[in-house]
């Protein structure tokens, strides 16, 4: 390998670590979200079930299950986009200075607009499933939020505190 060939193979290398190790930040915070809407998803989908079961909202469920995959999509995708603007609203309050207000409109947005998501999604998967794109779309969000989890439990500091956490709970239970 020539002297010129060498260097070029380190500069890469190390602006390959350096991306790397800047991109981690945004990789820990996509993770925590989607970590955050994983844990949420199930017992929320359910308290919406249990809304689900009042003799009005019965009726229109059944209907959201027939539809056709176009009009699925769009009883899916409509409350997301009306719960949007909440979502921008509680980040931009955040950025104006008042993080509990801003951070308090968010989190209730996130979680009304992943409990109506979650729900939505059970009722209209089997019909969204035969669009293909949507359905190489969530392939991709799957491998995506997969890789994210994968990332974040390689690194080195997550493990850490997984070990001390777990000597934590070994330790109080010696206790009890």
């Amino acid at each position: 390998m020539t002297g010129i060939t060498a260097l070029k193979t380190d500069r890469r290398s190390f602006f390959h670590r350096l991306a790397r190790s800047a991109s981690f930040p945004l990789v820990l915070l996509a993770a925590c979200l989607l970590w955050l809407e994983d844990w949420l998803w199930e017992p929320l989908a359910q308290l919406m079930q249990r809304l689900g079961r009042l003799p009005l909202l019965c009726r229109i469920e059944a209907l959201i299950r027939a539809a056709p995959p176009w009009l699925a999509l769009a009883c899916y995708g409509i409350p997301m986009l009306v719960l949007l603007p909440f979502k921008f609203a509680g980040l931009w309050l955040f950025a104006r200075g008042h993080f509990l207000f801003g951070g308090g409109v968010f989190l209730l947005a996130k979680i009304a607009g992943t409990a109506v998501a979650a729900h939505l999604f059970t009722l209209t998967r089997a019909s969204l499933m035969k669009l293909a794109w949507f359905a190489r779309l969530y392939a991709g969000f799957m491998k995506l939020r997969d890789y994210a989890y994968c990332r974040v439990r390689r690194n080195r500091l997550w493990r850490l505190t997984r070990i001390g956490r777990w000597r934590l709970g070994r330790k109080l239970r010696s206790l009890a």
